[in-house]
Parts: structure tokens; C-alpha cells; sequence
């Protein structure tokens, strides 16, 4: 995915710029850094973990594997489930969030299906195997970066985030209170102010 990723940056003559990479793509970010160090300027990397990372996508989990297997839990409503923290005020954040993706009504993504799911699980499972060092490669990433994560992180829990903020050398940590995977989806005006503020510097370091 990183191959193709920068593929497509050169098919359209992209020379640099920034990333954001959320869950699985904040790990297709880390790697893009490492192909390719010239390709990124800053990166935002949300809900995501380092390669050694713990406990990433292990849905046989109680508190996943509840909602999954919930025969009234239907389409949308087990995504509200567990990308959201299971407090009130979570969940309605949840309710919201789901109405916003279905004000979209034409032109949408087709529902991806058991395959891709497959193949995202076992890049999930590869990404936690290291050899030697267990975090060396992310100290070669010396790209200002931005880490993001909801404390309530059940699909990849926030201690993945410590990690990326304390090995990356020049990475700082945002972390959301009573918010799950989706924490930029429930605290999205405050995830765009932070976002844009850290894009829009022009320093060399995390720091904006």
C-alpha cells in the first residue's frame, strides 16, 4: 500500500507533501516516511500503532467481539459500537457521526467485503511481528509528526500512541478524553483546529 501510495504521488508529479494516516493508514504512513523520507513534509497519524505495536485489531476480544457478534447490531450501528467509547456521551458523539456519513447519498464507496477485511487483518498481524530493535525504525523518521488517540482505544489501544510519541524523534501526542478509535470523528472540530494549526507551521519541529 505505501508502494502505491507513492506511486500515485508520482503519477500526479507530487514531488512532497503532508499525510494523514488513520488506523491502518497511519501505519502506511510510517512506512511511506521510511521508503521515501523526501516524499513527506509532516505527518498526522491517528488511532494507529508502531510496527511491534500491541494489540492491534484483535477483534476475538470481549469488548469487540460483543458488538460484532450482535445479531441487532446492524451495518453502521456496530461502527458507532466500537469506534466509539461505550459512555453516553461517547455513543451519542457516535449517533452524530453516522448521520454525517449518510447525509452523503451519491458517489459513495461500495461497501468493501470479507476479503478486504481479510487482507487488512493480516497486515495488522504482520505489522506487530519486529526483528532486533523493537522501535529502532521509527527513530529514523525524522519528519515533524503529529499523534493522535482516543484513551478508550479498544481496536488499537492508546498505549500504541505512547509509544509513536516516544520513540519518533520529533512527534507530539494529542490524546482524547472518553473517545475510542474514532476520536477525530467525535471531537472533529477540535481534531481540525489541531490539525490545520500543525500543517499550516512552518517550523522543522513537532511543535506548532
Amino acid at each position: 500500500m505505501a508502494a502505491h501510495a507513492l506511486a500515485f504521488l508520482d503519477a500526479l508529479g507530487v514531488e512532497s507533501c503532508d499525510v494523514l494516516g488513520f488506523s491502518l493508514g497511519g501505519m502506511v504512513a510510517q512506512q511511506m516516511a521510511l521508503d521515501r523520507p523526501a516524499a513527506l513534509r509532516r505527518m498526522v497519524l491517528v488511532g494507529t500503532a508502531p510496527r511491534g505495536g500491541e494489540d492491534i485489531m484483535h477483534l476475538d476480544k470481549p469488548s469487540l467481539a460483543k458488538p460484532l457478534s450482535d445479531p441487532s447490531l446492524k451495518g453502521y450501528a456496530v461502527l458507532q459500537k466500537i469506534f466509539f467509547a461505550p459512555s453516553e456521551t461517547s455513543q451519542k458523539a457516535g449517533s452524530s457521526f453516522v448521520e454525517r456519513l449518510m447525509q452523503r447519498s451519491a458517489d459513495r464507496e461500495p461497501v468493501s467485503g470479507p476479503a478486504v477485511a481479510q487482507a487488512q487483518i493480516a497486515a495488522f498481524r504482520e505489522w506487530e511481528k519486529f526483528s532486533g530493535d523493537r522501535f529502532a525504525e521509527l527513530r529514523k523518521v525524522r519528519h515533524p509528526t503529529l499523534v493522535v488517540s482516543g484513551v478508550r482505544d479498544e481496536m488499537i489501544p492508546v498505549r500504541n500512541s505512547y509509544w509513536l510519541s516516544e520513540n519518533l524523534p520529533n512527534a507530539m501526542l494529542l490524546s482524547y478524553p472518553d473517545s475510542g478509535h474514532g476520536s477525530l470523528f467525535q471531537f472533529h472540530d477540535s481534531f481540525v483546529r489541531q490539525a490545520s494549526a500543525f500543517l499550516d507551521s512552518e517550523s522543522e519541529f513537532a511543535p506548532y
